[in-house]
């Protein structure tokens, strides 16, 4: 292993500098080019054994996974970043050259934003810990408290993809080492997304500018997190089996494929869905937001329900109660 100077050294050779950082790493502090007035600060951590298994992931997607968790919060209140830091808790005895790819595979996620990764810390301990905070900027805030009843729920990304390849996992349904569309055909897709979330972060400022009332990442779940956007906003959310079949629907080829190996009945494939819990999983990462019921709800969101005055805090699924269950990091 280099001192810690080389390999912080080697580390900003493939990291992002960013479109607005002034001054990157090297000093005491960064400098990053902010518009005048208020701007967005997230933290986020991933930690081995907690967010990942070593024999689950390529160290790229580690990297890519630590990213795309920060990143996406700064879409879900409106805004785009501009700059994130890094501490990361390294293991006595690692391989370098996995540490880099970690790192590399970072700085490729962040770079497609034209963000820069402009420092950070390093130091070692028992468990690989990436600790990130992220800075952004928007030019209209999006809370999770402003959500009116008669306003449209809508939902931008997939939905209950990363649960069915965690559960593929777990149930030992395919070889983790495998990579790839031929060596994993109907997998793929469900494994890759779990690895990686294919996150629309532009729908982030497309959703704001267009009127958003409230948003939230769908990142713990879709019951927990849309409790949230009720609790937060004092309204009750209803929404709507046949909107979350249509886009389940569209997984139907590679999900039917998969749910066969889970054990959950011969149902039909949106009932197969919410049996085994995947829209509570979380880690989709997609974007859920509030809007008015008159204006035009922006693509890539699309209606899965509506806002009521019903008890404050609760989610409905059509007439029923839906479980706001979800990823607590305490209560497991």
């Amino acid at each position: 292993m280099s001192s810690e100077a080389q390999l912080i050294a080697r580390m900003r050779e493939v990291l992002p500098e960013g479109v607005r950082t002034m001054l990157g790493s090297g000093d005491d502090c960064a400098l990053v080019a902010a518009p005048e007035g208020s701007f967005l600060v997230t933290t986020d951590a991933l930690v081995e054994g907690q967010h990942f298994r070593r024999d689950w992931f390529t160290p790229g997607e580690i990297g890519a996974r630590a990213a795309v968790q920060n990143l996406v919060d700064i879409a879900a209140c409106g805004g785009s970043a501009s700059g994130l830091v890094v501490a990361m808790v390294i293991p006595p005895g690692s391989d370098e050259d996995w540490i880099l790819e970690v790192v590399s595979g970072f700085g490729s996620e962040v770079a497609k934003t034209g963000a820069g990764v402009i420092g950070g810390d390093i130091t070692s301990g028992r468990d690989f810990t990436l600790a990130v905070t992220a800075f952004g900027y928007c030019d209209r805030l999006v809370t999770r408290a402003q959500a009116k009843p008669g306003d449209v729920i809508a939902y931008a990304g997939d939905i209950g993809v990363s649960g069915v390849g965690l559960a593929l996992l777990q149930n030992h349904v395919v070889n983790p080492a495998l990579r790839g569309a031929e060596a994993l055909g109907f997998y793929h897709y469900p494994l890759s997304f779990y690895r990686v979330p294919k996150v629309p972060l532009q729908a982030g400022p497309i959703a704001a500018n267009a009127g958003a009332t409230a948003m939230i990442d769908v990142s713990d779940g879709l019951g927990i997190d849309l409790s949230r956007i009720a609790k937060a906003s004092k309204v009750s959310m209803r929404l709507s089996r046949s909107l979350l079949k249509n886009i389940v629907d569209e997984h139907q080829p590679w999900l039917d494929v998969a749910l066969k190996h889970l054990d959950v009945g011969q149902l039909n494939t949106c009932e197969l869905v919410e049996k085994i819990g995947l829209f509570n999983r979380g880690e989709d990462h997609a974007l859920l937001a509030t809007f008015p019921s008159d204006i035009n709800v922006p693509p890539p969101f699309r209606i899965i329900g509506d806002v009521t005055g019903g008890e404050v805090g609760t989610v409905m699924l059509d007439d029923e109660p839906y479980p706001a269950g979800g990823w607590d990091h305490l209560q497991r």
